[in-house]
């Protein structure tokens, strides 16, 4: 083990930072009925799993292969999280209309599986659309498999320490802002409209 491979921890960490991923993440965590801190935490690190689990799969192929990933694999599949983040915009704001308007109705219970499933499935398709530059840098920097499945995981365990990080600082205001509607009813408009804006920014930049 070297120092680019404790690289591709703190790049999985940074990874986690991309503006898509803190607007997922945020959209999740803005659904979730009768939010906790642990519950946002959940969301974090079952979008790093799904995230990784689908980056380890598609690696594989393409190590096992030695082949690069078509040039259209990533626009489509960057088009494809554009749309999820659209989608993941309105559904803001379908739960924010139907959220109880005075504090004391407020407290509601989350389905735990299907919150864990959305995370995973969301993690998921980010991890397809960031495989294909995280597999130009496996074959061109790692000399051989153990060097470039080494990097591999511990890439994938960075994306998921730093996006339980990242749901865990966005609950912070959110959670507080369970009791509070007029600050939830700001909160909720604005990582809307912010998540909205990368996803159709995502959906124009890569079909035009």
């Amino acid at each position: 083990m070297n120092e680019l491979h404790w690289i591709g921890l703190l790049v999985g960490m940074r990874h986690a930072l991309d503006a898509d991923h803190v607007a997922a993440v945020a959209s999740l965590v803005s659904v979730d009925k009768g939010l906790t801190k642990k519950q946002a935490l959940n969301h974090g690190m079952f979008w790093g799993i799904g995230h990784s689990i689908t980056l380890i799969l598609v690696a594989s192929v393409v190590i096992i292969m030695g082949q690069s990933l078509p040039a259209t694999w990533s626009l489509w599949l960057e088009t494809a999280v554009g749309v999820m983040l659209v989608f993941l915009g309105i559904s803001i704001f379908y739960r924010f209309r139907s959220l109880p308007s005075n504090k004391h109705s407020s407290k509601q219970v989350s389905d735990g599986g299907v919150v864990k499933g959305r995370a995973l499935a969301v993690g998921s398709m980010h991890g397809l659309a960031g495989s294909s530059v995280l597999m130009i840098i496996l074959m061109e920097s790692m000399p051989d498999l153990m060097s470039r499945i080494l990097y591999l995981i511990l890439f994938s365990v960075g994306s998921i320490i730093g996006m339980v990080i990242v749901s865990g600082l966005i609950s912070l205001p959110l959670v507080k802002a369970q009791m509070n509607v007029h600050l939830r009813q700001w909160l909720y408009s604005l990582i809307a409209v912010v998540t909205l804006f990368i996803g159709v920014e995502i959906i124009i930049s890569n079909m035009f």
